[in-house]
């Protein structure tokens, strides 16, 4: 293929978050029908789900409700069935600002949950302040900025909860950003380098502002920046050959929030942090992913 017909197919696009347009583009049918395909391919469906019916179990057996939990940033729905039936809430809704994942969600679906689970574009009254969870799975990464993350995503969740209720966000682990950023990006934001290094590779950094791995560790000897003492980092990943379609490469741009960001940004939404998890994905010595537990700040008592 040649450089001009490349141009052509790729779709580069930056997905929507869950509070509503406030990014470039949401994810279309080519990238909802590739999330689609790879649902059943990866063990972290495995891996989340058995974090939720482990934790929801012991929740049950305490007499403790569980009759309705949203699935912010639902994709293609994966969870929702297992929410119903193998963690054991009455009622689901998934939530998720794209047609086309909204579309292959109510796909996902088996017929006969079909009466207690709802999909929408966003969380409307009807369950507002009323759910006892909130589960929101690699969503923490379409929200750019700290206000962003403040009100678009914990402001939601504060939202949606009821006084009991809880919030289970998980991330990509900030260790395994930092340490292993070859295994799911190819590329990072120039404005994570020092002004020195943009001044060094500015003739390879190209029009979007990004760097690639590559020319990074070569002038830098294999070293990453590091993330852990920043607010934020951007990266860009590619799905290659996207067959069936005529889209050649898809880039996804992601912004990864240090632990101490989303603290900080859940506390300034009155959410109060509970707990923190490293979950490992097979025999991976560093933690893959985190789950951070959340809940509404009790109110301030007065004398």
């Amino acid at each position: 293929m040649t450089d001009a017909a490349r141009t052509d197919t790729a779709r580069t696009v930056t997905p929507s978050g869950y509070a509503g347009n406030m990014h470039q583009e949401q994810y279309d049918d080519p990238v909802a029908e590739f999330f689609w395909r790879m649902r059943n391919l990866t063990g972290e469906i495995q891996l989340y789900t058995g974090y939720l019916q482990g934790y929801f179990a012991n929740k049950r057996n305490r007499g403790e409700s569980l009759n309705l939990a949203a699935d912010f940033g639902c994709g293609t729905g994966w969870l929702l069935t297992k929410l119903a039936r193998d963690v054991g809430f009455e009622n689901v809704v998934g939530v998720d600002t794209s047609e086309a994942m909204r579309r292959l969600a109510w796909k996902s679906v088996s017929s006969e949950l079909a009466g207690r689970i709802k999909v929408k574009p966003v969380l409307n009254g009807e369950h507002a302040g009323k759910c006892d969870l909130v589960v929101a799975i690699h969503l923490t990464y379409h929200f750019t900025t700290n206000e962003e993350l403040r009100s678009g995503f914990f402001g939601a969740i504060h939202h949606a909860l009821n006084e009991k209720g809880e919030a289970i966000v998980i991330s990509a682990h900030p260790d395994f950003v930092h340490n292993t950023p070859a295994y799911y990006q190819n590329s990072i934001a120039a404005t994570q380098l020092t002004s020195q290094e943009r001044e060094d590779l500015e003739l390879s950094i190209d029009s979007d502002g990004f760097i690639s791995l590559a020319d990074y560790y070569k002038h830098t000897s294999g070293k990453m920046p590091s993330f852990v003492d920043k607010a934020q980092m951007t990266v860009r990943f590619t799905i290659p050959k996207q067959h069936g379609r005529g889209v050649d490469c898809i880039q996804l741009t992601d912004t990864h929030h240090a632990r101490t960001s989303v603290l900080e940004q859940a506390k300034a939404a009155s959410l109060e942090f509970v707990r923190e998890t490293p979950l490992y994905l097979g025999s991976h010595p560093v933690p893959a992913y985190v789950a951070w537990h959340f809940r509404l700040r009790p109110p301030t008592s007065t004398p």
